[in-house]
């Protein structure tokens, strides 16, 4: 047994996925009927911790690149639509899922012959949503006790992995390797995970208690501070305000950890600051901060050329899109260079594509027609969450748990829009994760009500 377990951990460290494979088998063998709500947790968790570096993790099948995330994915999708009686209540963001992927196979069935891979890369966006199904059976079936521990296990996660960053550097360059386009390092990319870190900070805030709500929201901070991402200095004060707003008379306690978690987190930053003052970008202080931000009024600083490069791709991509009606209504399609050949990397190999804002190129890849359906998707599954929050028939920790939903939320689609944040799973799987949870919950507590009102209504129909 030691001899098997000494080979397989040499095997995990030379070839993961073939030590995956080889584990494979006895954890079916173990786990049994836990095998669905593993692969889901085990999908967010590699996609909120490992962000871009779990998206290039898959295998190439005649040359055709295969990533983890749809491999698991399309069975557990599938695996619900079997099982489609616990798909009841889903309503009208369903129909809505359906027409965008309808109208996005019909993109792909045409664009594929011109751009190949590319195409069938751009398509994986809209498959993924399919977790839109996924993450609302699972917590019909499973339950709300589930879904918070399944979310506990994904904050601590990428806390702990947020605890690494002074050694991303290490990490990048002696982690695992990955690559279905390009070979990526597994760790150190803490861009995307920046995200992820950010919707932690905000469950530690309505979710936990003190002193771990201190604690671990401090770290999450001092994480922050150093990953210097200009998207998260603006949102999270704008996703403070939006909790405050949705929360109404429900009390959370928020204000007076928010706090507590400055305080100490300010202290945790004087503590880290002389072991790691380099940051991603420059020293960790408040002048950093000043100036990335001030790089957002035309000023030069730290990442002043990325945001010229966003402006620059905004405006060809808007422009190409109105140049015509057909292109404004059935867009460029999947696989097209929307970033104007912007090619990064050693000798310029690899190119962008993308213009960093994912609401830009949903409208620039599927026109107005594939726009309307995404924005009937997104648009029913906040108002969902939102009236979620202003339920009273939740009890007080559903509420709690909505309210952070909406902070989850809310970062990922205003990230979204400084990031190519949705063309991956490691953002889609979450956002969508999140959304449905928050509808699958809305329409529990609805169900409840109705139970209640009929037995009340029973006696008296009857006594009548």
């Amino acid at each position: 047994m030691l001899m098997l377990l000494a080979g397989l951990g040499a095997l995990s460290v030379l070839q993961p996925l073939a030590a995956l494979a080889c584990l494979a088998p006895l954890y079916l063998a173990l786990r049994r009927e836990h095998i669905f709500r593993d692969a889901f947790a085990g999908l967010l968790i590699g996609n909120v911790v490992f962000s871009y570096g779990f998206a290039n993790v898959g295998f190439r099948l005649g040359g055709m690149p295969v990533p983890l995330t749809e491999m698991i994915l399309l069975p557990l999708a599938g695996w619900v639509l079997l099982y489609r009686r616990s798909l009841t209540g889903i309503g009208l963001p369903g129909y809505f899922l359906a027409a965008l992927l309808a109208y996005a196979l019909l993109r792909l069935i045409i664009d594929f012959p011109r751009y190949g891979t590319l195409a069938l890369r751009d398509f994986t966006t809209p498959l993924e949503l399919l977790c839109l199904l996924v993450a609302f059976w699972a917590f019909n079936e499973y339950g709300f006790e589930w879904a918070k521990r399944m979310w506990l296990a994904v904050c601590l996660c990428v806390i702990g992995y947020a605890l690494l960053f002074p050694f991303y550097g290490l990490l990048a360059a002696h982690g695992p390797i990955f690559g279905l386009q390009q070979p990526v390092p597994l760790m150190g990319q803490y861009v995307e995970a920046g995200v992820g870190i950010g919707v932690a900070f905000f469950f530690c805030l309505l979710r936990l208690k003190a002193p771990a709500s201190l604690v671990l929201g401090a770290f999450c901070l001092a994480a922050i501070a150093m990953i210097q991402m200009r998207g998260l200095y603006l949102a999270i004060p704008v996703v403070i305000l939006v909790v405050l707003i949705a929360s109404g008379r429900v009390r959370t306690g928020m204000p007076a950890r928010l706090a507590g978690t400055l305080l100490f987190g300010g202290l945790v930053l004087m503590l880290v600051i002389p072991q790691a003052p380099q940051g991603r970008v420059g020293q960790v202080n408040v002048s950093t901060v000043g100036a990335q931000l001030s790089t957002l009024l035309g000023r030069s600083g730290p990442g002043d050329s990325s945001f010229e490069y966003r402006v620059n791709w905004l405006n060809k991509t808007w422009t190409d899109q109105t140049q015509s009606l057909d292109r404004m209504l059935l867009g460029s399609g999947l696989g097209t260079d929307l970033a104007s050949g912007f090619a990064v990397g050693e000798n310029d190999q690899l190119l962008v594509r993308k213009p960093h804002n994912d609401y830009i190129e949903v409208f620039a890849r599927y026109g107005v027609i594939g726009m309307l359906p995404w924005i009937g998707l997104f648009g029913s599954l906040g108002w969902a969450l939102w009236r979620a929050a202003r339920s009273s028939y939740l009890t007080a920790d559903e509420r709690t748990f909505v309210l952070w939903l909406i902070a989850g939320v809310s970062i990922y689609m205003l990230i979204a829009a400084t990031q190519p944040l949705l063309a991956f799973p490691c953002g889609t799987l979450p956002l969508i994760t999140m959304l449905g949870m928050g509808l699958a919950l809305l329409r529990q507590a609805e169900a409840r009500a109705r139970t209640d009102t009929d037995d009340l209504e029973g006696p008296a129909v009857t006594a009548a």
